[in-house]
Parts: C-alpha cells; structure tokens; sequence
C-alpha cells in the first residue's frame, strides 16, 4: 500500500495576508427566494451528496464584506474568479458585497456542512467552547484546546468519515457534542476559526 499522500497546507502567513486585504467578513442569513434557489442550483450535487450522507438543508448564508474593498487587488480578482466561476453573488445593503453558500445539518445534530469554494467544510461545537472543523482541500491546520482543523480530504465521503471518527474520539475523551443547532450558532463557530488561525 503507497504512504498516505501529506496534507496540503497553505502558508499561515498567506492565510494571514488574505485575511488582512479582505478584512473582517459577518455572516447573514440569505432572506432571498430567488437567491435561496441560485445557492440550490449552483451547489446541487453537493447538497444531493451531503443528503445521502444523513444531511438535511438548514438555511443558506452570506459571507459579507465591504465593497470598498474590491479597490485592493487579490478581492477584486477572488470575486472575478468567483462570477465567472457563476458563485451565488450580489449586492448586500448598497455597501457590501454578499458571496452566498448552503447549511446543511447532519440528522443526529453533531455537524453544520458547509460547501464552498473548495468543497466541503464540517463543523462541529462541543458543549466545553472547543470546535472540530474539517475540510476538503488546501488549509491551515490546527490542533489545540479550543479548535481542531483536519485538511485535505479529497472528497465529500471521506471528509465525513474521518470527521465522524475525530467526534467519536472526542466523545471517548469526554467531550460532549453541542447539539443546539442554529444558524447563529455556526455563524459564531466559523468567525471564531477565522480568528483563531
């Protein structure tokens, strides 16, 4: 059997660059029928395998960020990229520009799933304040007391198995999985992984 394939890592500094360019980003519910359904369209074989793997749709988001930013030029080309890639895009409240994604929730309540530009993102929140995230594709990696990050998987099935084994674990450890689920809830959790890397 070949050795495992290492996990691709993007640089912390290139992470900490991109987050200082783009600036601070909010999570909004996305209120729109007709954007609900170009999220819907745009992601649909995602959600369809994320429903197979015990997924139900909770809501879809906006990561927001002000518009004034698009005049620095790694924003300007990401969101370039992202309209001809045809992202679920618009204009949020005349200053802000609105990138939109699907929630999903695992049926037993343990995990928000999140697909995005690279795949798939799992979260999962654990009633002591530490959160588990993993992902698929290129990321900074963690491992301390309050987040966990795992990168690298190459598709949806195994980014949820190994997620699954990690909470297994975690529980084993004596942790317990917070199972109040809520769009706030995950909002929270994804600015808190923002901060902490």
């Amino acid at each position: 059997m070949p050795p495992p394939k290492p996990v691709p890592q993007l640089p912390r500094a290139l992470v900490n660059f991109i987050k200082l360019v783009v600036g601070k980003t909010k999570y909004v519910p996305v209120c729109s029928a007709a954007m609900e359904e170009r999220v819907r369209t745009r992601y649909r074989s995602e959600i369809a395998e994320l429903s197979g793997l015990g997924f139900d749709r909770q809501s879809c988001f906006g990561e927001v960020f002000p518009l004034a930013r698009l005049a620095l030029i790694l924003p300007a080309i990401t969101v370039l990229v992202m309209y001809f890639e045809r992202r679920p895009m618009r204009i949020h409240e005349g200053t802000k520009m609105m990138t939109c994604y699907p929630l999903l929730v695992s049926r037993d309540k343990t995990t928000y799933a999140n697909p995005c530009e690279v795949g798939v993102k799992l979260l999962t929140a654990f009633t002591d304040g530490a959160f588990l995230v993993s992902a698929m594709g290129p990321g900074v990696e963690a491992d301390g007391p309050i987040l966990t990050k795992h990168c690298g998987a190459a598709n949806i099935g195994e980014v949820w198995a190994s997620h699954q084994v990690r909470i297994r674990a975690f529980e084993s450890a004596g942790k317990r999985v917070h199972r109040g689920i809520s769009f706030q809830t995950y909002a929270d959790l994804s600015q808190r992984e923002t901060a902490l890397l």
